[in-house]
């Protein structure tokens, strides 16, 4: 009998992927794909590993991105583009919540203050 349910972060609970983040970069500051692919291949699934720091692995990369901005501002801007909550997952949630199951979550999120927020 299921008393839990685990869930994932991006991509389930948040509907946003990879692919999506590198699109509104390109999109939102003229950052392609390509520009940003050596990052998220090698130092992103570091810190996401917790062998790397987030602010420190992504500094150089933001130089040669041409950001102008501070890396504060950035990941600003990243982690506020990654609100896209699926509502109605998180309703069905709330249900089941109510019948009594347990609910988790559990994924690989860069360790950073800023991506902390919380889902009522």
């Amino acid at each position: 009998m299921i008393k839990a349910l685990i869930f994932d972060v991006d991509g389930v609970l948040i509907d946003l992927t990879l692919e999506q983040v590198k699109n509104q970069l390109e999109r939102d500051w003229g950052i392609t794909p390509e520009q940003t692919e050596p990052f998220f291949a090698k130092e992103f699934v570091d810190c996401l590993k917790g062998q790397a720091d987030l602010k420190e692995a992504i500094t150089p990369y933001l130089k040669k991105w041409g950001w102008n901005d501070s890396i504060n501002a950035y990941l600003d801007y990243w982690f506020e583009s990654q609100k896209n909550i699926n509502k109605q997952l998180i309703a069905e949630i709330q249900l089941l919540k109510k019948k009594g199951y347990k609910m988790y979550v559990a994924t690989n999120q860069e360790n950073i203050e800023q991506n902390i927020w919380y889902i009522n």
